[in-house]
């Protein structure tokens, strides 16, 4: 089976499941937040099924995708990864 999207249209957010558990991991996406994306990066980046990863994992691997692809998270948070290490 796979990792399938899971879609609230009301309160416009998404979130990952595992079409054999029938469990959601990870984070909830919001509506400027694309988990196709998400996984595609996860997918070429890391080879990795994103099932494996443990909370913190998956929390580090979104935040290094977003910090990728979104100029302006970079700029309005220069000093991530430093504050990030520190609250690990």
């Amino acid at each position: 089976m796979s990792v399938r999207i899971l879609h609230d249209s009301e309160e416009h957010m998404s979130c990952l499941y595992c079409s054999t558990t029938g469990w959601a991991f990870g984070k909830i996406f919001n509506e400027n937040e694309d988990p196709n994306e998400f996984l595609m990066w996860l997918e070429n980046n890391c080879g990795i099924d994103p099932r494996r990863f443990t909370d913190k994992e998956f929390e580090r691997k979104f935040y290094e995708w977003e910090w990728e692809i979104d100029e302006e998270f970079r700029n309005n948070f220069p000093n991530f990864w430093e504050n990030y290490e520190k609250r690990q």
